[in-house]
């Protein structure tokens, strides 16, 4: 018996020892319930400005967070098709979730439609004139969304970034709070506070009251100095703007504007843009062809003409005797109307017979190939001027006399009678630096081409009646990323503040911020915790606070349809320290979740938005299909919205 037993022993020992290494556990797919891309709510024709659209109606998409309550998931669309240009025909709302399991299937109702009737909001919107005031995706762009414990909800924008409150209809409150870090308010590129985008956030508004009147989207005319890169201009052109800068004489800039692809251009030497000609685009002779001749004269646009400019630009003033002068200024007076004594003639307070003796014909040291003709330099009449060939460039000046005639409502009013007694409505267009003579125009003429010109403002003070004005602009820092706002919002355990965290880190850092603000007080509170982004991840597209210990993260790198891309659903724990890095730990791979039969399921899709605890352990997650551009699932098709949930190992 004892050998017996050392031989076992020895036996034993003599074993090759295995090590098994146990299959990771893997987080369990639950139920899946999916929105049909292709689903739409009435609504006004939507996506106009895409390669895709438009579409009859709006498009249920872009659902951007995930919240659970009595009524259902809460979720709100985002800016709809990317950017601002792209998306003023997207009405902004939030929705009411119902999913079906049994039949896999998703549902979305109307929670609200967000907008600003009691215009909190500091900056032009494109439903600016009407009373409801509705938001568009060229208005805000909410990623975010929390009903707080008094029912309002807050929203977390992107574009700000912003804190927008709003009440249980979704109208806004109250002005949005900016994110404040150590005095100062930080701000991405596409803020509403940086000048760019004021103006096109103020064109979007005059074109809507333009669409309003049936009358035709306006043409945008700036400073040239205003357009310091292709991205501007591209931005207006994708908007659905044609471009045409003034006033633009030296022939590199002329060559560098034609290299950016502007629609046309307005020059004092119409002698030197040759090339423009040549690529077909319009060409305009500011005030006939300034640079060579006395400007708003006879012989200016004959210059203007002989050089081969498609349009000729001028100016009108308003007469003390109810007649339109063509001319620039407010007053008749040297240099340009050398022997014009005493100060000049006012315009407006002049009557015609007397403005119609003096010549005009000075030579200007600033525009030294001037040259006089032997033909009169009298100011001519709007009459008169309607009688040249050509298309005509009309700008209605308003000079701010106060006086009866030098009024935006008057001298269109005029501009529009003779025009039309003239029957070349098809010839003119109106343009003004003051907008509020486009909107009459837009009333009063639809048929009338208006174009909305604006300048470089840097040094000057705004006048509040030019070009949408005042804009408010802001000093801000401008460290955010581009898409890298609120895309994450959170409530705190004990309803005391709201988490906004950024999406991505700021320059330079590899940790997203989280913020803390005081409902209370509404007041920023300084960072809540500092969050690692995972060094395959490019952001983090949702979070959710669980308890006073841990929430749920989101994080993704930019692929959709690949199996080897990144997806995770972390959980993080809160730290002991305000400010500090969280500790998180991965709780799903969403690129290899297991199905109930042991296969594979995958969530590959670029944006996965939104992220809400449920009971037994469970999360739920929603992604944000990106409708029409989302590719996840299929190269060749739209992705539908798709509501699953987990078990998070």
């Amino acid at each position: 018996m004892r050998t017996w037993l050392v031989f076992l022993l020895v036996g034993c020992t003599a074993a090759p020892i295995v090590h098994v290494t146990p299959k990771p556990l893997r987080a369990r797919l639950v139920s899946r319930a999916v929105l049909p891309a292709l689903t739409f709510v009435e609504g006004p024709v939507s996506g106009s400005r895409l390669k895709d659209g438009p579409f009859t109606g709006q498009p249920v998409q872009g659902f951007s967070s995930l919240q659970v309550t009595s009524e259902g998931l809460l979720t709100v669309s985002d800016n709809g098709y990317g950017v601002p240009e792209t998306s003023g025909d997207f009405v902004l709302r939030a929705w009411t979730l119902k999913p079906d399991f049994a039949k896999g299937a998703l549902t979305a109702t109307t929670r609200f439609v967000l907008s600003d009737p009691s215009r909190h909001l500091p900056w032009p919107i494109r439903n600016d004139a009407t009373s409801d005031r509705v938001l568009t995706g060229a208005d805000l762009d909410p990623e975010s969304m929390v009903r707080a414990p008094d029912g309002t909800f807050w929203l977390g924008d992107e574009h700000g970034p912003f804190l927008v409150h709003v009440d249980g209809a979704g109208r806004v409150l109250e002005p949005p709070f900016p994110l404040v870090l150590d005095g100062g308010v930080l701000a991405g590129p596409d803020s509403p506070f940086l000048r760019p985008n004021l103006l096109l956030r103020s064109l979007e508004a005059l074109r809507a009251d333009a669409v309003r009147h049936d009358a035709g989207t306006p043409i945008a005319s700036p400073d040239h100095r205003w357009l310091t890169s292709p991205e501007q201009l591209h931005a207006l052109q994708t908007a659905g703007f044609r471009i045409v800068p003034w006033t633009v004489n030296e022939p590199a800039r002329l060559a560098e504007l034609l290299a950016w692809n502007v629609d046309g251009v307005i020059t004092d030497r119409p002698d030197l843009a040759g090339a423009f000609l040549d690529a077909g685009k319009e060409v305009q002779g500011h005030r006939g062809a300034r640079g060579l001749a006395p400007e708003n004269t006879a012989a200016a646009f004959r210059l203007g003409l002989a050089a081969g400019v498609a349009v000729l630009e001028l100016d009108l003033t308003g007469t003390a005797d109810d007649e339109a002068l063509v001319w620039h200024d407010a007053v008749l007076a040297p240099p340009k109307c050398a022997r014009v004594r005493d100060g000049g003639l006012s315009i407006p307070a002049t009557r015609l017979e007397v403005l119609r003796r003096v010549e005009c014909d000075g030579l200007l040291p600033t525009h030294p190939l001037q040259r006089r003709d032997a033909g009169s330099h009298r100011v001519m009449t709007l009459t008169e001027a309607l009688r040249l060939p050509g298309r005509l460039n009309i700008e209605t000046k308003v000079h701010g006399t106060g006086l009866p005639h030098d009024d935006a409502a008057w001298l269109t009013r005029l501009l529009i009678r003779r025009v039309s007694e003239a029957d070349a409505g098809a010839r003119v267009t109106l343009q003004s630096f003051d907008w509020r003579s486009l909107q009459v125009a837009h009333r009063e003429a639809p048929w009338l081409q208006t174009v909305a010109l604006f300048e470089e403002q840097t040094g000057r003070k705004p006048v509040a009646a030019r070009a949408g004005l005042p804009w408010p602009q802001q000093a801000v820092d401008v460290r955010v990323g581009r898409s890298a706002g609120f895309e994450n919002l959170g409530l705190s355990a004990d309803g005391r503040f709201l988490i906004a965290m950024l999406e991505k880190p700021l320059p330079g850092d590899t940790d997203c911020l989280a913020f803390r603000f005081e409902l209370a007080t509404k007041q920023w509170a300084g960072v809540a915790f500092r969050y690692p982004l995972d060094a395959r991840a490019k952001a983090v597209g949702d979070l959710t606070l669980v308890d006073d210990r841990f929430g749920y993260a989101l994080e993704r790198d930019d692929t959709e349809r690949r199996a080897d891309g990144f997806k995770r659903l972390m959980r993080f724990t809160l730290p002991e320290v305000v400010g500090a890095r969280v500790v998180k730990s991965e709780a799903a791979d969403l690129l290899d979740l297991e199905l109930p039969d042991a296969g594979t399921f995958t969530f590959p899709f670029w944006t996965i938005e939104g992220v809400a605890p449920l009971d037994r352990g469970r999360v739920a997650i929603i992604n944000d299909n990106n409708f029409p551009f989302g590719r996840g699932r299929s190269e060749s098709a739209p992705d539908e919205s798709e509501l699953i949930v987990i078990e998070p190992r």
